[in-house]
């Protein structure tokens, strides 16, 4: 019996596993597959302003269904999404006081992680800690796919020369706070795709949105890697067979 051949990288891995699934769903083999649709390596980034009303956070990441927010990333209706990891981010925009609109939001720095020297007004490092001690699920059609503690998405780096890490772009994803998954989700644009990030019970939520800030507010991200696939979608991933 010949040697099995092993992908030489767990993206590789995933990269088959992901196109010979979808290949197998569209009813074609995997050469036609990857001859036939556009399919590589993506990121989506979700995005919000927190408040200190809310205990938790819808994301959907199909482009038109929320308000699309500059800096986010989504998917088009069309398209499918084989998440492979997922990671947070803190960051922040520009507040006017005058008509409290928010802007700016490709100006600011994103973190791995709420640290105190930079989330660093009354409670408002605690008000952030409450999303690492949160939980974020993945539901497709309402149906729970996954659901992980959120300290295993962040990364609390360091300090070197007094300044705290932001994200080691190009470095593993640990280090840039992002969890390899073992269950891949393939999101169908066509679905009902729903991220939430909910914050445990219990904890001050103050000033989670930086409001002891006079010009800026605090802004949760939530970063889905893996690949996307163009054009294939059909609404056939279903919450029962969008598992691979």
């Amino acid at each position: 019996m010949a040697a099995q051949i092993l992908p030489a990288t767990q993206g590789r891995a995933d990269y088959l596993r992901v196109g010979e699934a979808v290949a197998s769903m569209l009813g074609i083999d995997f050469n036609t597959f990857k001859n036939s649709y556009k399919f590589y390596d993506d990121e989506l980034r979700l995005i919000t302003p927190l408040s200190p009303s809310q205990s938790s956070y819808n994301f959907n990441p199909v482009r038109g269904i929320d308000t699309n927010l500059p800096t986010s990333s989504l998917m088009d209706k069309s398209d499918l999404f084989a998440v492979t990891g997922v990671g947070l981010i803190f960051t922040r925009a520009t507040y006017a006081s005058a008509t409290g609109a928010l802007s700016a939001y490709g100006n600011y720095p994103a973190y791995t992680y709420p640290y105190a020297a930079v989330f660093s007004g009354s409670n408002e490092q605690a008000g952030l800690l409450n999303i690492v001690n949160g939980q974020v699920a993945l539901a497709v059609n309402s149906d729970q796919q996954w659901n992980i503690p959120a300290d295993r998405m962040v990364y609390a780096d360091q300090y070197i020369n007094a300044q705290v890490q932001t994200i080691q772009y190009g470095g593993t994803n640990g280090k840039q706070g992002i969890l390899d998954l073992n269950a891949i989700v393939i999101m169908d644009g066509e679905n009902q795709n729903v991220i939430t990030v909910n914050l445990p019970a219990g904890g001050t939520l103050t000033n989670i949105d930086g409001n002891t800030n006079a010009t800026t507010r605090n802004i949760l991200g939530v970063r889905l890697i893996g690949f996307r696939i163009r054009n294939a979608a059909n609404g056939g991933f279903t919450n029962g067979s969008c598992r691979v």
